[in-house]
């Protein structure tokens, strides 16, 4: 959290001191928040040892989490209607212990092999990447994003200890919003937006659903 107030005291004094290159009043910066529910569903089939021979077995997980996103953006209008925003976010989450269930059933395995779950949270950075639409110039307009979330690899937190998750990669969020944008002056404006995010998957699944929803919230300031 130090390091995300850091980072944004020095982007907030870079826009002071530079904003007349930007002219025209187009360019602008937001302070958002978004609290969060994401869930999951993921189906595979595994193969695990049974004595001289491997066994298919299919796995069900599922988990519930909720949290939040906080940050900052920078958005710039291309035209009346049209702007792109990006910035950076600090995403949190915490998850249930998941629902896990096997076919056949690994408890009555003569292996003895147990699929254990446990609650967890996750903290990691984000990029948004957005093209927004605001369909009027009136004081209150509906508005409208889409684009993608660009996750860096995040840090999971067990009950006995933390650790960053090995082999993770870049991931990318396709992410659509729809809200209203108030013009509460003539330089500050509040945007509001139900927004859902999906991921996609990266591996082979019988079946996957990921998504979060989230309530965008946006102060921002126009030059």
């Amino acid at each position: 959290m130090r390091q995300l107030i850091r980072i944004i005291g020095i982007w907030i004094g870079l826009v002071v001191n530079h904003s007349p290159i930007f002219g025209q009043s187009k360019f602008s910066f937001s302070i958002s928040a978004a609290p969060g529910y994401t869930y999951s569903n993921t189906n595979a089939t595994i193969l695990l040892p049974d004595n001289s021979i491997t066994i298919p077995v299919d796995v069900e997980y599922q988990q519930k989490g909720v949290g939040y996103s906080v940050g900052i953006l920078a958005r710039y209008e291309l035209s009346t209607h049209f702007s792109v925003s990006t910035g950076i976010w600090l995403n949190h989450n915490h998850y249930n212990q998941p629902t896990i269930s096997t076919n056949p059933d690994l408890t009555l395995n003569p292996t003895g092999v147990q699929v254990v779950g446990e609650s967890s949270t996750t903290r990691n950075y984000q990029i948004p990447v957005l093209v927004n639409y605001q369909s009027s110039t009136k004081r209150l307009s509906p508005y409208f994003s889409a684009g993608t979330y660009i996750n860096f690899p995040y840090t999971k937190i067990y009950a006995e200890g933390t650790g960053t998750l090995p082999n993770q990669k870049i991931r990318i969020y396709p992410t659509l919003g729809a809200g209203i944008k108030y013009q509460l002056s003539n330089h500050l404006s509040l945007i509001t937006q139900p927004t859902f995010t999906y991921l996609i998957p990266i591996r082979t699944y019988n079946s996957y659903q990921y998504y979060q929803l989230s309530l965008q919230t946006q102060l921002l300031y126009k030059f």
